[in-house]
């Protein structure tokens, strides 16, 4: 395995059980080599730029999503930074996706028409719903189509006029 001197840059052959190297100038501890091209997560080491006080190198990378930035030796093979900071606005991008309900939620308050779609789906679907025994409880099913998706049944059935609730034509179907 190859080592890295931490001071003076100079890679050495070593064995990965030996615990502390030294190169032939009597430097520092040894650690294992991060070339350039070695990818980390979504970082690709383009160039190592300097020495930090601590004896760390740092790097110069490349994230995938095209974004540059300097990482130290420790932060890279610890494996705490694997991206530029792309990878965690993703999730919170996707995670706010999957929770929008279309401008139907205000602050912890949602309209008359996402009220209705969401009780419609626990009387059906909840077993610990007060009104299962007698929607989800009968074998009264909501469609696959609204199941799932508030979107698609706002497009069907629109905004909820005002004093009005949702029913079924027949009383013992879907």
């Amino acid at each position: 395995m190859n080592y890295t001197c931490l001071n003076c840059g100079k890679i050495v052959r070593g064995r990965p059980s030996d615990k502390r190297k030294f190169c032939s100038q009597k430097c520092q501890a040894l650690y294992p080599a991060i070339k350039i091209g070695t990818r980390f997560g979504r970082l690709v080491v383009i160039e190592r730029l300097d020495v930090r006080s601590h004896g760390s190198f740092v790097f110069q990378c490349q994230c995938d999503c095209g974004k540059t930035m300097t990482i130290s030796t420790s932060e890279l093979k610890r494996g705490n930074t694997q991206s530029c900071g792309c990878y965690q606005k993703e999730g919170v991008i996707q995670r706010n996706r999957d929770a929008a309900t279309h401008g139907h939620t205000r602050g912890d308050r949602v309209t008359p028409t996402f009220s209705s779609w969401a009780a419609m789906i626990s009387r059906c679907a909840n077993a610990n719903n007060v009104g299962f025994k007698n929607y989800g409880g009968r074998g009264i099913t909501v469609c696959e189509r609204w199941l799932h998706s508030f979107e698609n049944f706002l497009d069907d059935m629109g905004e909820r006029p005002t004093g009005k609730t949702i029913d079924r034509i027949d009383n013992d179907g879907n």
